[in-house]
């Protein structure tokens, strides 16, 4: 099987102790609210924009292959598929929401985008919605700008006072008030 020739040049993840507290407005009881405090290690990702990755030739290969085979099916089928394009969007956007417990029916959702009264997990479902379609649009140039933007495609709805700037503090990702700062994590200043 094919291997990245350089793996043993990745740079490793590294860990720094941070401190973390429940959001003030977090429910639980104080012994809970002790548990979750403290000191914790981080994940820090390493910097990849300068590693200079080398494919294998094998590898190299297949890649290309792959590549060439999305190009013939995007011309063969693409407008075959793209009729379903808007529910798989909405199908991952709602799957990937799961991971932060938040769940709605069809019947909410749709109300949420349609702006009417719907449900806080609808709502911040469709921001979910609209920041895949935000990143979509947004493709061709990832940049501080652009993540921005699919920032307040996310939350411009739910949590307009957080939306436009860089995150400033400490985010917990994961199930429990207790752990969460302002809900949803996958975004810049969330």
């Amino acid at each position: 099987m094919a291997t990245l020739e350089n793996n043993l040049g990745w740079p490793p993840l590294s860990y720094e102790e941070r401190p973390w507290r429940a959001a003030p407005e977090a429910y639980g009881s104080r012994t809970e609210k002790r548990r979750v405090a403290g000191p914790y290690l981080a994940a820090v990702p390493p910097s990849i924009a300068a590693v200079d990755v080398h494919l294998d030739a094998e590898l190299q290969a297949l890649s290309e292959e792959a590549a060439t085979e999305l190009a013939r099916f995007d011309a063969e089928v693409g407008q075959i598929a793209a009729p379903f394009a808007a529910i798989l969007l909405r199908t991952e956007s709602a799957s990937s929401s799961e991971i932060e417990n938040l769940s709605s029916g069809a019947r909410q959702i749709a109300l949420a985008e349609l702006g009417a009264h719907a449900s806080k997990n609808a709502q911040l479902i469709v921001g979910n919605v609209r920041a895949m379609q935000a990143a979509l649009a947004l493709s061709e140039s990832i940049d501080g700008q652009a993540i921005i933007e699919m920032h307040r495609a996310l939350l411009e709805e739910s949590s307009p006072e957080i939306v436009g700037h860089w995150r400033d503090q400490q985010v917990w990702i994961g199930g429990g008030s207790l752990g969460t700062s302002h809900g949803t994590v996958r975004s810049p200043a969330s």
